[in-house]
C-alpha cells in the first residue's frame, strides 16, 4: 500500500473514504487530471464512478475526456452523449461546452 504524499495513511484507505461521496469523487478526478503529468486513467475512474450516482458535473469532465482522447480513446460522438448527460442532470459546465462543441468553439 503506498502513502499518501503529505498526508496520513494510505491511497487505499483514502478511496474507500470517499467511494459513495459522488462530490469528493469528483473532486479528487479534477485534482489528478491537474497533478504535473496529469493522472488521467486514475480520473476517468473516479469520473466515471461519481457518474454512477449521476454527478453532472462528471459527465461533463467525462465528455472532455473523450472529446480531446485524454486518459481514453478519442470519441467525439460518445464526449456529445457524455455532454448532453451532463446538462440534462443540470450540469452549466456540460451545457456550455456542449454549446461550444454547437458552434465549432472547440479546438
Amino acid at each position: 500500500m503506498s502513502k499518501l504524499r503529505g498526508g496520513e495513511g494510505t491511497m487505499e484507505e483514502f478511496l474507500a473514504q470517499i467511494e459513495n461521496d459522488p462530490e469528493e469523487l469528483y473532486n479528487f478526478g479534477v485534482w489528478l487530471c491537474n497533478e504535473d503529468p496529469p493522472v488521467y486513467q486514475m480520473a476517468l475512474e473516479m469520473f466515471t464512478k461519481a457518474a454512477k450516482f449521476n454527478h453532472a458535473d462528471s459527465f461533463a469532465m467525462l465528455g472532455l475526456m473523450l472529446y480531446y482522447g485524454n486518459g481514453v480513446p478519442q470519441d467525439k460522438k460518445f464526449a456529445k452523449d457524455m455532454l448532453t448527460n451532463a446538462k440534462n442532470f443540470g450540469s452549466s459546465m456540460g451545457a456550455r461546452y456542449l454549446r461550444e462543441l454547437k458552434f465549432g468553439w472547440f479546438s
